[in-house]
């Protein structure tokens, strides 16, 4: 009978790192870049986007209760109007950096 408490022998594909854990799963996180690598322009418009985006959720959802649900019309247009002026900022935002040279 064999020891069950010995790992299987490994096959990895050449030069590559073994991306599997000692329980044998492949780890996602050994194909990720270092979050070093990444440049401080892309980090700062990546949460930039990102909070926008939050804002214009909270501001829409927000604002259709407000407006639909509670009576309160003109507050919920505004909230509703900062939650489509979020998401097209961000929407700018993201353009603007795809589109940039380099």
């Amino acid at each position: 009978m064999s020891d069950s408490s010995e790992e299987p022998p490994r096959v990895t594909g050449g030069d590559e790192p073994d991306d599997r854990t000692a329980a044998g799963r492949v780890d996602p996180s050994a194909s990720l870049p270092d979050p070093e690598d990444v440049s401080p322009d892309l980090r700062r418009t990546f949460w930039a986007v990102v909070a926008l985006l939050n804002i214009a959720l909270l501001g829409g959802t927000l604002g259709i209760v407000l407006a639909g649900l509670v009576g309160q019309v003109w507050i919920g247009l505004a909230a509703l109007t900062i939650g489509i002026g979020a998401g097209g900022l961000a929407y700018y935002r993201y353009r603007q950096y795809k589109t940039r040279p380099g």
